[in-house]
């Protein structure tokens, strides 16, 4: 419901909220001008000018990008109870203003769905007008028109894993959005990145095939990363352990291979990232993939590297790491001088895998990853703890390099 401000008069009454025994603002209205004798104020509250908070344009921004966001990835793009608290204002009635503050609408942004882990998040029909003050109405409509609702919890589990890496990519500032990344292209070999990652999900990797007439490819990649000279398709396994179908997998990893040689000057792509709840998940992702037709199209197979990196916030500060062009090898040249050590400080699970027949070997780490290590390698390893910190130091990684948003700091001002 929109509401001029010329409709009622301020002078004697402001008004924003009513009792919740009112169906709605007008009922509230009939009944206080029936009641005028008594006297009654309402409680004034200011308005939300939603486009001047940026926690709350982040979080509607990824609500337009993913249409159903999981309320359990709160975490990946900042501190949990803070977010928490801002869905539950979005999805309250409020009276938001436009940027001019000529127009006014009372309305709740946001709608909260399901239960438990199937818990999500979904624009109000109603709050369109307020992404046309956002500049975000257009893109909207593009992802609504492709969207397939469904309620088969295996099908939305698919749908929030790959929501969940969109959100991490976010946190760090790696562009995903569709009309800020460069047309990715199969006609030249030229490279249209720079050393800045770009994201490009994999339903945009399926609406390229299907402008070459090509069908698209039913596969457990979320998407790829790139940047000149690299790429890394990304996979989030979180705490299952994926299905595995070796031969879809092949066909999609030769297609995103061809588009890096293509677009990021890239030979051939040997790594890849997995996103985990705990590294011991990445270990059962890659042993599964290798029970598919006896291992022929095994996770190995196609990747050299595979670096597990957590779904929290140290994942996203390691993701920053392996954002940078060649930063893994510049860690271990720096850390690594000792006869026998290798690092993990990449996460990379085949390096550990192969270092199970090696006694006395010394691996350097992130604290966060010392438990697992204990664990996987027992007594035939020494580790030594390295602080994020310190490898940023040493890469020359800053925060604001990716402009961290820091919402303590936001909500501390507001």
């Amino acid at each position: 419901m929109i509401i001029n401000r010329e409709d009622f008069d301020d002078s004697k009454m402001e008004y924003v909220t009513y009792p919740r025994k009112f169906k709605d603002m007008e009922a509230f209205l009939k009944w206080r001008n029936k009641n005028k004798y008594r006297g009654i104020k309402v409680k004034a509250k200011p308005r939300v000018e939603i486009h001047k908070s940026q926690m709350m344009r982040k979080v509607i921004e990824l609500v337009v990008y993913t249409v159903e966001f999981p309320y359990r990835a709160l975490d990946l793009i900042g501190d949990k109870k803070i977010f928490q608290r801002i869905i539950r204002r979005l999805s309250t009635l409020e009276f938001y203003r436009s940027p001019d503050g000529k127009e006014e609408i009372h309305t709740a942004v946001l709608v909260i769905y399901g239960q438990g882990d199937h818990k999500f998040v979904r624009l109000h029909k109603k709050a369109l007008p307020i992404l046309e003050w956002l500049g975000l109405s257009e893109i909207y409509q593009q992802q609504i028109e492709r969207y397939t609702y469904s309620g088969n919890e295996a099908r939305l589990e698919n749908k929030f894993r790959r929501n969940e890496v969109i959100a991490l990519m976010q946190r760090i500032g790696i562009e995903f959005c569709k009309d800020k990344l460069p047309t990715l292209q199969t006609q030249d070999t030229k490279n249209i990145f720079s050393a800045r990652p770009m994201f490009y999900p994999s339903k945009e990797l399926d609406k390229l095939r299907k402008q070459e007439n090509k069908e698209p490819i039913q596969t457990q990649m979320a998407g790829v990363i790139f940047t000149s000279g690299q790429a890394f398709p990304v996979y989030n396994t979180r705490n299952t352990i994926l299905k595995w179908q070796g031969l879809y997998e092949k066909r999609m990893f030769l297609y995103v291979d061809y588009l890096a040689r293509r677009n990021a000057s890239v030979r051939r792509i040997h790594s890849a990232i997995v996103f985990v709840g705990k590294e011991n998940n990445a270990e059962e992702f890659i042993r599964a993939s290798t029970l598919d037709r006896g291992g022929m199209y095994a996770l190995t197979s196609f990747y050299k590297n595979i670096y597990a990196v957590p779904l929290d916030e140290n994942g996203a500060r390691m993701l920053r790491i392996l954002a940078v062009a060649d930063g893994h090898k510049k860690l271990e040249e720096y850390f690594c001088k000792e006869e026998k050590s290798i690092s993990f400080l990449d996460g990379n699970m085949v390096r550990l895998m192969q270092a199970t027949d090696t006694d006395n070997v010394v691996v350097y780490c992130y604290p966060h990853q010392g438990e697992f290590i204990e664990k996987y390698l027992s007594n035939k390893v020494k580790f030594r703890e390295v602080s994020l910190d310190v490898a940023e130091v040493v890469l020359g990684v800053q925060e604001d390099e990716f402009k961290i948003y820091e919402v303590e700091r936001e909500l501390n001002e507001e």
